[in-house]
């Protein structure tokens, strides 16, 4: 490959390196203390990055069904899939600790796998977390 070009997954692992970035930059000390939420944020986002080489595979499941792809699929891709979707799933379940926490929380809500699957739970554990730690301050 040329120095000059940059390949799909390069792109994938630099969104998620950013996210991770981004992460630390809005909560300080996260390098040494993150909290629950962000530790299954940054666990989610790597798995995002392995499961992009099966994206034709799991683009064509999704395709010939409603579920999320990865879950017609056997092998590395359900593995993965499988266990991204619990770490989102955690991250709506949990009690956020701050603002940050929240802001994953609804990105969490957000995500393809949400969005195609349990949606609207997945804005109501959102929104109640909101509320939470509103009334919590």
């Amino acid at each position: 490959m040329s120095s000059s070009k940059i390949s799909r997954r390069q792109i994938l692992v630099g969104g998620a390196l950013g996210a991770v970035a981004a992460v630390a930059t809005v909560t300080p000390g996260l390098a040494v203390a993150p909290t629950p939420i962000a530790r299954a944020w940054v666990k989610a986002e790597a798995l995002r990055v392995r499961l992009a080489p099966h994206g034709d595979a799991i683009g064509a499941s999704f395709r010939s069904g409603g579920v999320p792809g990865w879950m017609r699929l056997k092998g590395e891709p359900y593995a993965l899939g499988e266990t991204r979707y619990g770490l989102l799933v955690e991250i709506l379940n949990a009690a956020p600790t701050n603002r940050t926490d929240l802001a994953l929380q609804r990105r969490a809500a957000q995500d393809g796998e949400m969005i195609h699957g349990p949606r609207d739970w997945a804005q109501a554990r959102a929104t109640l977390a909101e509320r939470a730690l509103l009334l919590a301050a």
